[in-house]
């Protein structure tokens, strides 16, 4: 059977087993499919070859315009071929939206446990200022009680933490591999920067700071692909979140548990805690905020480029 026997068109089934509907471009399978009517891109790493034979002739298999699903495909097969949208299928879309919920539900309980231990330890102030300064007039027994709370509620902020941690690196390690699906130039920090710019002494000061700034700028509308992130600015929301990222953790990792050798050198410590733990609360809200704007961006991103995908 010639190429002129087979022209561009939906046709069904998909030769993948995944869509009810493949386009085929004339020459070869696309990742353009369809179920129901409804047309998308298949993300997947299949690579079908484009033998001839396994091409089923016009008045075989292919959506009938007498059908509600034939009359939404043929009129896009009716259009050029939709083989250029600003995605690439090789590289793939990563999911971001199950991340996203996971991530905002993870720092919410970071929120809370954060606001736990500075409950912890405004008690262990107020004890020591009924002490009056005089240790004799400590509760030693309270003393003990406030004490194991902070530290059973740390460990509590720091396994949430380390979790945080995990699952941010992982989302933005995803958000990062989308902008090479968009095909978003002009970033010199990789995918794989997302990951290891958080271990490396010193530059992990600066660098996740510019790759979220980056992916802001990548995420920006109205880009195309090959439209480079120099015209994009970066967000003044993400520099607030992460001066203050920094300024907490700072704080909080300089003043450990909030321990002293006297009474107001305890309080010294545990005042200097709670404004860690408080610039790391707003710091917290800020980070929600990013995550759930930023998944959205790169998820109208991605229906811009389906849009394309039909337009064309």
């Amino acid at each position: 059977m010639t190429q002129a026997n087979n022209p561009p068109r939906w046709i069904a089934p998909d030769p993948a087993g995944r869509y009810e509907e493949r386009f085929w471009d004339g020459t070869g399978w696309t990742h353009h499919v369809a179920n129901h009517g409804h047309a998308t891109i298949d993300y997947t790493e299949w690579r079908p070859a484009a033998d001839e034979h396994n091409i089923p002739r016009p008045s075989g298999g292919v959506a009938s315009a007498s059908t509600p699903l034939g009359i939404a495909l043929m009129k896009q097969a009716e259009l050029p071929p939709p083989v250029t949208v600003g995605l690439r299928p090789d590289a793939g879309w990563r999911r971001l939206k199950g991340l996203r919920t996971t991530l905002v539900a993870l720092l919410v309980c970071n929120f809370i446990t954060s606001m736990g231990v500075m409950l912890a330890v405004y008690q262990r102030l107020s004890l020591i200022d009924d002490a009056g300064g005089d240790p004799r007039a400590l509760n030693l027994s309270q003393a003990r009680d406030s004490d194991a709370t902070i530290a059973s509620v740390a460990l509590v902020y720091l396994l949430l933490s380390a979790a945080v941690g995990i699952v941010w690196i992982i989302w933005q390690w995803r958000c990062a591999k989308n902008v090479r699906a968009l095909e978003i130039e002009g970033s010199k920090w990789g995918p794989g920067w997302s990951i290891g710019g958080w271990f490396v002494p010193i530059a992990n000061i600066f660098i996740p700071f510019k790759i979220m700034q980056d992916l802001w700028r990548a995420s920006a509308p109205g880009l195309k692909p090959g439209d480079t992130l120099r015209s994009q600015f970066g967000s003044p929301l993400i520099w607030a979140w992460w001066l203050l990222f920094l300024f907490s953790g700072v704080i909080t990792q300089a003043f450990g548990t909030g321990g002293g050798t006297t009474l107001d050198s305890i309080r010294d410590t545990n005042n200097r805690m709670l404004l860690g733990f408080g610039l790391g609360l707003l710091s917290t809200v800020l980070a929600i905020t990013i995550v759930v704007q930023l998944t959205q961006r790169f998820e109208d991103r991605r229906d811009e480029a389906l849009g394309l995908a039909v337009a064309v």
